[in-house]
């Protein structure tokens, strides 16, 4: 397995926080497929309707037909539970790109608290915070030069 590969469990940095996002765009996608499905039904029950009173369309032709529905209910159900799970893997990952930097972040402020200040911010090159860990890792030199025996 390649070194900096992270597994899904690695992506857990703030599992609270970030099962809160995961929650919240599954619930979207959720409803959105519902209501895909639930409009979906209604068409499809008016035309049968239409069709069976307007004489074009047997009556017990109209029930099959409606009956025939279950099928791709349960394809759509089963889609959007495919999709429900993805968005979750989704959210989880999108949540470490966010949440992820704060914790090398954090672990290095509370070195420097410590007085340990050879100490380095390390992040992903693709990190959005690259700014503020060069300035950490600068206070920590500077603060290296100020108090060399720590």
């Amino acid at each position: 397995m390649h070194p900096h590969k992270r597994t899904f469990i690695g992506l857990l940095v703030r599992p609270q926080k970030q099962m809160r996002y995961a929650l919240l765009f599954t619930g979207g996608a959720t409803l959105s497929l519902t209501a895909l499905v639930a409009l979906m039904a209604i068409v499809y029950n008016h035309t049968l309707k239409r069709l069976t009173d307007s004489g074009q369309l047997q009556l017990e032709v109209g029930y099959l037909l409606r009956d025939t529905m279950i099928y791709p209910f349960f394809a759509f159900v089963f889609g959007a539970f495919v999709i429900g799970l993805f968005t979750i893997y989704l959210s989880i990952k999108l949540s470490n790109r966010v949440y992820g930097p704060l914790i090398p972040l954090q672990r290095h402020i509370d070195n420097l608290k410590q007085g340990m200040y050879s100490s380095r911010v390390i992040l992903r090159r693709n990190d959005e915070l690259t700014e503020l860990r060069d300035s950490l890792n600068d206070l920590a030199a500077v603060l290296e030069a100020r108090h060399p025996h720590k």
